[in-house]
């Protein structure tokens, strides 16, 4: 398979997405694309069992892992990194990408939801790459993503496991201390 690249016009400048990346320049991502590229396989893909691994690993505040609902209508946070979670906005485990981020425009929530279902129905890792913008009302940094696929025990892609960085300090300085917990607790 040979990497293809494309730009999302949601921002400007575009966002930049890359299916079957080659190799990343992002250290943490290219953990994560080492890995998934090694894990036994069943078919093309590795099972969703080797996920618990990278949730108890020292890189797991970077991961969210979301499974596959109603044939990848939308898809189920099981678990949410603690850096991910306040850049969120917290709260986000057991929810729905579709409740997460009810506050995009309906464009912007189906391009987020199509970016996990392309990743289930190609069963190729994708890439993205934006720069700064807002998400459920709070301004985000710079960020660049990989969305990996994940079989369930019929060998068919089900979960994904995505890894997104970002400029931590710059997205702390950038809120209000209330705004990084919510009710829960959660972070």
């Amino acid at each position: 398979m040979v990497e293809r690249t494309e730009y999302l016009d949601l921002v400007d400048p575009p966002s930049r997405l890359i299916t079957h990346p080659d190799d990343v320049d992002n250290p943490i991502l290219a953990f994560f694309l080492s890995k998934w590229r090694n894990a036994p396989k069943l078919g093309r893909l590795p099972l969703n069992t080797e996920i618990a691994a990278d949730v108890t690993s020292s890189l797991n505040e970077w991961i969210a892992v979301a499974n596959a609902l109603d044939e990848y209508k939308d898809f189920r946070f099981g678990f949410v990194g603690s850096r991910l979670s306040a850049y969120f906005g917290g709260g986000s485990r057991g929810k729905t990408l579709s409740e997460v981020f009810s506050s995009l425009a309906p464009r912007n929530l189906e391009v987020a939801i199509s970016l996990y279902r392309r990743t289930c129905t190609e069963e190729l890792p994708i890439r993205v790459t934006a720069p700064k913008g807002q998400v459920n009302g709070l301004n985000y940094a710079d960020f660049d993503a990989l969305y990996l696929p994940y079989a369930g025990a019929r060998g068919k892609a089900e979960t994904v496991l995505s890894v997104f960085t970002f400029n931590y300090e710059a997205f702390l300085a950038s809120r209000w201390i209330g705004t990084l917990f919510s009710a829960d607790g959660e972070r």
